[in-house]
């Protein structure tokens, strides 16, 4: 969660203190505190009890205090908003959890990194897996599941950006019917190889489903 006051800060509050990415949030806001020397901080993190009664105990402080004290599930996207609220050109990205990914070869753009992703950072567009840093928390999930082995994670360095970017590419195969884009050429080329086969009839899933069912029922509707 993550509250603001009339003081100018984000307090980033983790209830439990067993958040994901709190680690990476807590090295940045020593990190942005070393660096900007403001008082107040412009980022505070808080977590438990504790660090509930605390951010009561600021927002009674402020000028703000008349007000309902408001909090956003969305800690990461205000962690990274103020990051670029604070930043001059020239800022560096080391230390700020700010991730990167790199993919092997061996991806086949099987979705599973996307279908499991709890922060909505890969899609896959086209032939194109694409990676939204804005979105990543350095979780780690993507990484442990890939079911190739393919995804690496690693922390930004340099300067402070945030971007969308195409991370893998491979071509499309269509559905032979539909003319639908359904899977990676690498995937078709797996699947063949697990099945012993030289090549795979290149329909889609919804097409393959459709025939089946014809091939099922509508032999019987018209021996009916």
């Amino acid at each position: 969660m993550a509250a603001s006051s009339s003081i100018g800060a984000t307090i980033v509050y983790c209830p439990d203190g067993v958040c994901v990415g709190k680690e990476h949030v807590k090295r940045a806001v020593d990190l942005i505190a070393f660096i900007t020397n403001a008082r107040p901080p412009a980022v505070y993190y808080l977590e438990g009890t504790e660090g509930a009664a605390e951010i009561e105990l600021i927002h009674n402080s402020s000028d703000n205090r008349q007000s309902a004290l408001e909090f956003t599930a969305k800690p990461w996207k205000s962690y990274v908003n103020a990051i670029e609220n604070i930043s001059v050109e020239g800022s560096q990205a080391t230390g700020l959890g700010i991730t990167d990914i790199r993919l092997a070869e061996s991806c086949t753009l099987c979705n599973a990194c996307v279908n499991k992703c709890p922060h909505s950072a890969l899609r896959i567009e086209g032939g194109d897996l694409i990676f939204d840093s804005r979105q990543c928390t350095g979780c780690g999930y993507c990484e442990q599941l890939c079911p190739e082995q393919a995804i690496t994670m690693v922390q930004r360095t340099g300067s402070i950006e945030f971007e969308e970017k195409p991370v893998f590419s491979d071509e499309m195969v269509k559905c032979s019917k539909c003319n639908t884009p359904y899977a990676s050429v690498k995937m078709v080329r797996k699947v063949a190889a697990a099945l012993e086969i030289n090549e795979m009839m290149p329909v889609c899933p919804t097409c393959r489903e459709m025939g089946m069912y014809d091939a099922l029922f509508g032999k019987a509707q018209s021996k009916a």
